[in-house]
């Protein structure tokens, strides 16, 4: 039978896992990211913006999708995907059954709230931060 606190666990550590892997294997990614973060870094810290500003950092923050053309190399990299985030969650949850570990769902609850804070606090460390939860703490 199947825990749903193992289950929303794996799920958890599966995604972050794969974004890891992505910042650490991936240089255009890894560049862009911190990128887009050191500009909104240089954004926040200004008290007034002129609406030039204002509409960089909404540009940063949330940019506008790119519409491209439809190729099967897509369909080949959503299958990559697909398979590599299977692989993960397999891998972690064959790891929890031999191991033997059981988590409650109140305690994988508590855990998914505060580990991307944790996370985050890791990732700022290279401004590879994934959002600005930290500001939540301020």
């Amino acid at each position: 039978m199947v825990e749903y606190g193992n289950l929303l666990l794996v799920i958890f550590l599966t995604y972050y896992s794969t974004y890891f892997i992505k910042v650490i294997f991936n240089k255009k990614y890894r560049k862009d990211v911190q990128f887009t973060n050191s500009h909104m870094d240089n954004l926040r810290s200004k008290k007034v913006k002129t609406l030039e500003e204002q509409k960089n950092f909404i540009n940063l923050k949330y940019p506008k999708s790119v519409k491209e053309p439809w190729t099967f190399k897509r369909v080949g990299y959503i299958l990559f995907q697909l398979v590599f985030f299977i692989f993960i969650f397999q891998a972690y949850f064959t790891l929890f059954s031999v191991i033997g570990i059981s988590i409650k769902l109140w305690e994988a609850i508590i855990f998914v709230m505060v580990a991307p804070i944790i996370f985050n606090i890791f990732l700022q460390k290279f401004n590879l931060q994934k959002s600005d939860l930290n500001i939540y703490l301020r």
